[in-house]
Parts: C-alpha cells; sequence; structure tokens
C-alpha cells in the first residue's frame, strides 16, 4: 500500500496533525502525479501554483510538511511515508 493509497483521516489522528490543526493547518493534502491535491475538494496545486511550506517534520519513517497558500486560502499538510522519498514529495524539498 502506498501513501497516496492510505486513508486520509487517518492523518488527523496523528499527535503532531492534532498540533497542526491547532495553528490552523486543517486540510489535509494529497501527492499525486506532480500535484497537491486538497482532500474532498477538486482543488490541486501545481508546482507553479503560489504556496509556501511553513515546516517540515519527520517522526521515524514519515515526513510531514505544513503548507500554506494564501492565494488559495488554506492551510493543510501532506504526509509522506520515507520508503516513497525517492518518487515523491519529499525529495522535492
Amino acid at each position: 500500500m502506498d501513501s497516496n493509497s492510505r486513508p486520509n483521516e487517518g492523518v488527523r489522528k496523528m499527535p503532531l496533525a492534532k498540533e497542526l490543526a491547532k495553528f490552523g493547518y486543517i486540510d489535509v493534502l494529497t501527492y499525486k502525479n506532480e500535484l497537491l491535491y486538497l482532500s474532498n475538494s477538486e482543488k490541486n496545486l501545481s508546482a507553479s501554483s503560489l504556496f509556501f511550506v511553513d515546516a517540515g517534520y519527520r517522526v521515524d519513517d514519515i515526513y510531514i510538511f505544513a503548507l500554506s497558500s494564501p492565494l488559495h486560502e488554506l492551510k493543510g499538510m501532506v504526509l509522506q511515508y520515507r520508503k516513497l522519498m525517492d518518487s515523491s514529495l519529499a525529495s522535492k524539498f
């Protein structure tokens, strides 16, 4: 099972995600095919979209990125598993 097939709701249950939610990072984004997809929405962000990586964390074999996009009025997080890093979002940073 890869990171794109894991339920996004699981991200919100992680202790770090709960802490990030206190600062407004409530949206969960999924990285697939060079785009960031906002869960439960048709909205996506490409490399040319204006967004910021506000923070990055590594917990065991999982990376969590806190992202914001003032242009799209969103704050969210992306979860990435280290074993998939070679072809993933984590390798872009």
